[in-house]
């Protein structure tokens, strides 16, 4: 969220790196909800054999609140997919990992028009918050936030216009990649059908219903096991990562549950735009990540930082682990050593 309210590496890449030495292992004996240790700032470390390529890799930007009023938030989005395409020309997926805009039909095309600019992995998306708030625009174009709810927006239309953008039948989908299921969940709910949903992710019986199909097929999917699931939502559970005090999913307890079953599930979250690294880090009985924001970013009183940044989370997922590292993108640096967690 970006506020409270309704409202390459540059140069050559590491080949025969001696060890991921910082690298924290996010083992399920861990202490549930533990912040890991500070770590130094170090670059992914480069496959220590060719059998130890990754098999695949990709990015999660999380944040971006792309609006066509403000020419900084597309600066950022885009300055972010050089940056990649510079580093890691090669990503197989790109995660936009939700509060894309701010809500408006022309947000949706400035952001459209700058994934047409710049070359970039295949995207899979999902829906923050801020993604419904055209519910706020009123008709001389200004935003009531807090105000009245505009009679011409509703819920529907907000899901309608991120479908049509991205050419999804629903508000949420997966995808098998790698033999590596990758799942994107999106609220679909705002507070023009239920008051009482605020700012968090309303998940319908239907999609939770559809998840635990998905979950269900990966667990009986043949081939060597454990495999990680990749999950994506922009809120973040209660009592998770830094700055998710707040209810942040409806249906939680039952989100809650059902990942639960699946240690090996990896779930990347938004919606706190806090520093990467720390508290964003958590192990519980499955591995819970937040995503920063390429925006903007807040420190621990979430507040603005004082220098500017931009950062996201790049992954590489080997046979036997995920490697995540953080990236800023002001910059161009890679931030803290890699977190190893392993299925």
């Amino acid at each position: 969220m970006l506020r409270n309210r309704p409202d390459r590496w540059s140069g050559l890449l590491l080949f025969a790196a001696a060890a991921l030495a910082a690298a924290v292992n996010l083992s399920a004996s861990v202490p549930p909800l533990a912040a890991p240790a500070p770590a130094e700032a170090v670059p992914p470390a480069g496959p220590a054999s060719a059998a130890d390529t990754p098999l695949l890799t990709f990015a999660v930007l999380s944040d971006l609140h792309v609006s066509a009023r403000h020419p900084e938030s597309q600066r950022l989005f885009r300055q972010a997919l050089l940056d990649y395409r510079s580093v890691k020309p090669d990503l197989d997926l790109l995660v936009l990992n939700g509060d894309l805009t701010e809500g408006a039909p022309e947000d949706y095309r400035a952001l459209r028009r700058i994934l047409g600019e710049v070359p970039h992995a295949p995207v899979h998306a999902v829906m923050g918050n801020h993604d419904f708030y055209g519910m706020w625009r009123q008709r001389d174009g200004h935003y009531d936030y807090g105000g009245r709810l505009s009679p011409d927006w509703s819920s529907g239309k907000a899901v309608s216009l991120f479908q049509r953008s991205f050419g999804y039948g629903a508000p949420y989908h997966h995808v098998w990649l790698r033999d590596r299921l990758f799942v994107f969940l999106s609220g679909e709910r705002y507070r023009d059908e239920d008051g009482t949903v605020g700012e968090d992710a309303y998940l319908s019986e239907r999609q939770m219903i559809w998840l635990k199909h998905r979950l269900h097929e990966h667990s009986h999917r043949p081939g060597p096991k454990p495999r990680p699931v990749f999950a994506f939502i922009h809120q973040p559970l209660p009592g998770t990562v830094g700055g998710s005090s707040e209810r942040g999913i409806v249906q939680h307890t039952e989100l809650r549950n059902l990942l639960s079953r699946f240690p090996e599930l990896i779930l990347f979250t938004g919606h706190t735009h806090r520093l990467a690294g720390g508290d964003q880090y958590v192990q519980g009985p499955f591995a819970m990540i937040g995503c920063s924001s390429v925006r903007r970013v807040n420190g621990a009183d979430d507040k603005p930082v004082a220098e500017a940044r931009s950062e996201s989370l790049y992954a590489e997922v080997y046979a036997d682990r995920t490697v995540l590292t953080a990236r800023e993108h002001v910059s161009g640096t890679w931030i803290g050593s890699p977190r190893v967690i392993r299925p």
